[in-house]
């Protein structure tokens, strides 16, 4: 989210990275043509022309590595988003308080056989950079993995390979920007259709999106770089990749969405974004659409699709239905040649089980509860997390998705999970849903896929008054009851250590390996101390 404000830390230089200079990068950036981009107006359906600022030399040749002995673990950075969630909530807590309806207190356990699982690869990430929260993504490439996380002078991003061996330091992906700074929400992607890699942030002024594509399959070679001019500030931007188009949301003054123009980028090609937005919903003070990602080689006409999660107590409360909630999604089909042709449609509501979203209110940053201090972490309640994944099985297509929801009216946070599926001759519906709590402690900021072969796996961050800030996943076989997760719960890490500050997350990524279709990455925040790290397993 948005760096709004930030502590006594802004003081300390040494914390911030020397970047190279303009001069330096113009000598290793082979510029191509340089394409302005357009002024922006208000309305939808308008192409905004990408500002195309050329092809990089390969990355293991020139990018800097992050300087960790620069970084002071008691003081940081606080990146805030920049609309207000610390308003007092409009409606009265708890409308409607009771016991979850699909939570069960012995739901892992099952008569059918258990799910195997191993941890076949489980390491730290890069660790603390001087910021809260760190925002980890992660995707995982036919021979390698990169993750991205926020630093105090714009992303940093690592390779390693798919045993787990560091490829590189911690590199600054601001270098592939001259004479632009990053601020954060770094997202990393992989195009499984493409054999590519997409990497971004968004920029410190002038409401840009920074994005990279590699030329090749190679994470530390060249990339194609470009900016794209949202409306406004485009806080917690989430992409995806759709056959058609690269997709991204954002929480601006109303929720948007733009189409990039991804047969473009990947050849290095000027580019264009198209934009839409929806109303926002009440009640929330930061919304924003989550977008659905492409997996698999199994490739569909079916539109790319934008979800929502809406709890009727939260966002109108006068005519709330105290046992069902219901989620909306739209569609989105480009025209880049003629943007008043492309097609957007919605919401289309599908209902669901009720859910709470009152985590401490609606708009507090501040719920799940650690050991050993009044810090409580940030549990992030208005959106579906990222990602949300789609697989297409042939006779039927999957999206599965997840987002926290407090379990009994208390603030004990557990994992609210669906499938949504759809054929050729019926729309997305609700195939199965859950909620996730095997215990007392709470989980959230959490990250869900299927693979090739139904599995579904979701993991996720566990905290309590007895647990410290740690990792943990579960899933279920393809053929398993619905809706119940039905693997023993994992741990992928411990926490050793409360965290310094409740702001936490702001998401995870959880993804199958492109290699094999089968196998599952994930990452995300724990504490080994007060400061946090981030784990990749």
């Amino acid at each position: 989210m948005l760096k709004y404000g930030i502590l006594a830390a802004v003081k300390h230089t040494k914390i911030m990275l020397r970047k190279l200079s303009a001069t330096l990068l113009g000598a290793i950036i082979l510029f191509g043509t340089v394409y302005a981009q357009t002024p922006i107006k208000n309305e939808d359906d308008q192409i905004i022309h990408g500002e195309f600022l050329g092809k990089t030399l390969p990355v293991r040749d020139f990018v800097t590595e992050f300087d960790f002995s620069t970084v002071d673990p008691d003081q940081y950075f606080e990146i805030k988003n920049f609309k207000d969630r610390y308003r007092t909530s409009p409606v009265e807590r708890n409308l409607y308080p009771r016991l979850d309806a699909l939570w069960s207190p012995n739901q892992s356990l099952t008569t059918q056989k258990v799910p195997q699982s191993t941890l076949l690869h489980n390491f730290n990430g890069i660790g603390f950079t001087g910021v809260q929260p760190p925002d980890p993504s992660m995707a995982a490439g036919n021979d390698y993995v990169v993750q991205m996380i926020n630093g105090s002078g714009g992303a940093k991003y690592k390779v390693w390979n798919k045993t787990g061996v560091s490829q590189s330091g911690a590199l600054n992906f601001d270098n592939l920007f001259p004479g632009i700074n990053g601020l954060g929400d770094p997202i990393v992607l992989y195009d499984q259709i493409a054999d590519r890699w997409f990497l971004s942030e968004f920029a410190t002024s002038g409401n840009r999106l920074m994005v990279a594509i590699s030329v090749t399959s190679d994470p530390l070679g060249s990339y194609y770089t470009y900016t794209f001019q949202a409306n406004s500030f485009p806080d917690y931007p989430k992409y995806s990749v759709w056959p058609n188009a690269y997709y991204c949301t954002a929480n601006e003054s109303a929720s948007s969405l733009y189409a990039f123009e991804r047969d473009s980028m990947l050849v290095g090609a000027p580019a264009n974004m198209i934009r839409k937005s929806v109303t926002n919903l009440p009640g929330f003070g930061f919304q924003t659409l989550t977008p659905v990602y492409f997996e698999g080689t199994n490739i569909s006409t079916t539109a790319a699709t934008f979800w929502r999660h809406v709890d009727d107590e939260a966002h109108y409360p006068a005519q709330a239905d105290p046992f069902s909630d219901w989620v909306e999604y739209w569609t989105f089909e480009p025209n880049f040649a003629n943007p008043g042709a492309s097609s957007f449609t919605g919401p289309i509501t599908i209902s669901v089980t009720d859910f709470d979203s009152d985590l401490n209110g609606y708009y507090a940053f501040s719920a799940i509860k650690q050991p050993n201090t009044n810090t409580k972490l940030d549990p992030l309640r208005e959106v579906f997390m990222n990602r949300m994944n789609y697989r297409n099985f042939g006779i039927f297509e999957s999206i599965v998705a997840c987002h926290v929801t407090d379990i009994d009216g208390s603030d004990w946070a557990g994992m609210r999970w669906y499938e949504f599926r759809k054929t050729d001759t019926t729309d997305w519906a609700l195939y199965q849903e859950g909620t996730y709590a095997p215990d007392s402690d709470s989980r959230w900021m959490g990250g869900i896929d299927i693979n090739s072969n139904g599995s579904i796996c979701m993991a996720y961050s566990v905290s309590s008054t007895t647990t410290k800030p740690s990792l943990r996943y579960t899933g279920r076989n393809a053929w398993d009851s619905l809706g119940i997760m039905t693997l023993p719960e994992q741990s992928i890490v411990a926490g050793n250590g409360s965290n310094s500050s409740n702001r936490y997350g702001d998401y995870a990524s959880l993804t199958v390996d492109p290699a094999d279709d089968s196998t599952f990455w994930f990452t995300g925040e724990y504490n080994p101390s007060s400061g946090w790290s981030t784990r990749i397993a």
